[in-house]
């Protein structure tokens, strides 16, 4: 689940609305303004939650979901991504051997198992970062995100 909080501020009462982009990736979204839950209309994959704002509201948003499995490429899948939310995960090679062959299944809906080359369930799957923008070129790291199913 992902968690998101909007606080309105205003210098006078106002009324407006709020349109607030539903993602693809999320299956049901929750919604409370100053506590109270709150269903909005829906707007070609946005809600509008109309208001009159006095200063100092807060809007929550919980986005629900877990984790899933995307093919990749897109347009001749070679593979598995695995997301957690708007979150790509990878297996980094400072935590295993990136280059075996690593394997993906999915258990239930929203639970992903990552499974070792010899067939055994563990974990090691992390939300792939910004540092591999800028690599440390004397300890190399590299991460696995392509999976096989």
């Amino acid at each position: 689940m992902s968690h998101v909080s909007i606080t309105v501020h205003c210098d006078r009462p106002q009324r407006f609305g709020l349109l607030l982009r539903v993602p693809r990736w999320a299956e049901g979204v929750g919604l409370q303004l100053s506590g109270e839950r709150v269903t909005p209309k829906m707007r070609g994959g946005r809600m509008l939650l109309s208001h009159t704002w006095r200063g100092g509201e807060t809007v929550e948003l919980v986005f629900g979901g877990g984790m899933r499995l995307v093919p990749w490429p897109s347009g001749k899948p070679e593979g598995v991504a695995v997301y957690n939310g708007p979150l790509c995960l990878g297996l980094s090679s400072a935590v295993a051997k990136v280059d075996e062959p690593w394997r993906v299944r999915q258990t239930s809906p929203g639970r992903i198992e990552l499974l070792a080359p010899s067939g055994k369930p563990v974990s090691g799957l992390a939300p792939v970062g910004d540092d591999w923008l800028n690599p440390d070129v004397h300890d190399p790291h590299r991460l696995r995100i392509l999976f096989r199913e």
